[in-house]
């Protein structure tokens, strides 16, 4: 982006960890003012600390649950009356659900697309008017499987999706707006995602077996892909960026042939039930 982000105020959801705290410490190096939203309260403090003392930005830790539609508007007119402005909205928040179709419970549905969907509209809209009087931006932090799906991710894979129909379709109304907008999606990423319940709690104890299942593989660091991110907010209008090379890859494969490819997640299927795609 070659605007200059030095003054600007940023929300960032799911900031306790991942890419949404890569994301705070990109835009603070830049010299944005954040607003960082998380359940986790010790870790946002923690980051709060940390980018104060080093950047020498304002932060505001909310420790809030996305899914509050409530809270979230509060939290957000707080921060805009406290900073004076919110000028980008970086909605990445979100967490998966494992497991095939046959063993989930239609509230495991429910309990995903209120975090990954629902928490993105709860982020947004009070934020609109904000980013309508600044010009400001929405990112959304979508994934890799918002362009073609793998076994038994169907609760992640369809709130991914919905996130991209979202943007495909409200791209014309914020352009109109004035408000730019960015979809973002990456590939496999190094984050705690993997390591969550079907609750979003972490586990904090995984066997040696699990860890091994677990590898990161071709994953890339958070921190790389939120550099690619803030790289990626377009200067006008809207955009679509994949994040990674292998994802691009994948896309370009998906939208070229996409039996071919179905057939080989399909031959490889071992391989992607040891991967979670942010």
């Amino acid at each position: 982006m070659k605007q200059s982000l030095t003054t600007k105020t940023a929300v960032v959801t799911g900031a306790s960890s991942g890419i949404g705290a890569a994301l705070a410490r990109e835009l603070a190096r830049a010299g944005c003012n954040i607003v960082i939203f998380g359940r986790r309260k010790e870790r946002l403090e923690a980051l709060r600390k940390e980018l104060e003392d080093t950047c020498g930005v304002r932060v505001l830790p909310f420790s809030v649950d996305i899914r509050n539609e409530r809270k979230m508007a509060s939290s957000i007119e707080s921060a805009a009356n406290t900073l004076g402005t919110i000028d980008l909205v970086f909605a990445n928040a979100g967490f998966t659900i494992p497991g095939a179709c046959e063993q989930l419970h239609p509230d495991d549905y429910r309990t995903i697309f209120d975090t990954n969907f629902c928490g993105m509209l709860n982020t947004l809209y009070p934020a609109f008017p904000h980013l309508k009087q600044s010009g400001g931006v929405l990112v959304i932090v979508g994934s890799i499987l918002g362009e073609f799906g793998i076994m038994e991710r169907s609760a992640y894979v369809a709130t991914k999706f919905a996130l991209r129909g979202f943007y495909e379709s409200v791209r014309y109304e914020l352009k109109e707006a004035g408000i730019r907008c960015l979809l973002a999606e990456p590939g496999f990423v190094r984050t705690e995602l993997r390591y969550m319940d079907k609750k979003g709690n972490r586990l904090e104890a995984l066997t040696d077996t699990a860890k091994k299942k677990t590898s990161h593989g071709i994953a890339v660091s958070p921190e790389a892909v939120a550099a690619a991110i803030v790289r990626a907010i377009p200067s006008r209008g809207y955009r679509k960026r994949i994040i990674t090379g292998h994802a691009t890859i994948f896309a370009f494969l998906n939208w070229l042939m996409p039996g071919p490819l179905s057939a080989l997640v399909y031959a490889k299927r071992e391989f992607f039930r040891r991967k979670v795609v942010k």
